[in-house]
């Protein structure tokens, strides 16, 4: 209730914010492209891998929202949705970040996936104490097993997860809390 009322509050203080740019040539649509009005905060291309995805730089000591999407994310399908969350982040002075998954990916080749997420994120200069991460659905796996991976992080938000990953966070809880 708190975190939809929050939500709610940051809505209404946004009838001031402007799309982010998906700058690059990311997206199947360019035409939906549109360009911040402060350039130094711009949704910015990245890859991990072979995977492509976006990454907005949070304020200085702010940390970076890792979000992690479904079995069928695609971020040419939800661009509006990105655009949105990127930038709630921004005007909280968040950092966010989104990437694909690999192609036809099972459970390991996603483990390998979230490891260089997190590390890639490191080499741009988001330390592991100041990656935060978000997951929906299967995405909550993902942004389970890295804040397994790594302790330090900022947070963890789970939306709409699966039983399985609900048992997987019942039992990291038990381990972190013994």
């Amino acid at each position: 209730a708190k975190a939809n009322t929050k939500i709610y509050e940051m809505k209404q203080q946004a009838s001031d914010v402007f799309t982010p740019t998906l700058v690059g040539d990311f997206g199947r649509d360019k035409a939906n492209r549109e360009i911040f009005r402060n350039p130094e905060h711009q949704l910015q291309p990245t890859t991990v891998g072979t995977e492509n995805g976006w990454h907005l730089k949070a304020q200085p000591g702010n940390p970076t929202i890792v979000y992690f999407g479904g079995s069928n994310f695609d971020r040419n399908k939800y661009q509006s949705d990105i655009k949105d969350m990127a930038e709630m982040c921004r005007d909280q002075g968040l950092g966010f970040a989104v990437f694909d998954y690999p192609a036809n990916a099972d459970e390991t080749a996603i483990k390998t996936h979230v490891d260089n997420v997190i590390a890639h994120l490191e080499q741009q200069g988001v330390p592991k104490n100041q990656q935060s991460y978000s997951g929906y659905s299967l995405g909550g796996f993902s942004a389970m097993y890295a804040a397994k991976q790594n302790p330090e992080s900022a947070g963890l938000h789970l939306i709409s997860t699966f039983s399985s990953v609900r048992q997987a966070t019942k039992d990291g809880m038990k381990d972190a809390l013994g």
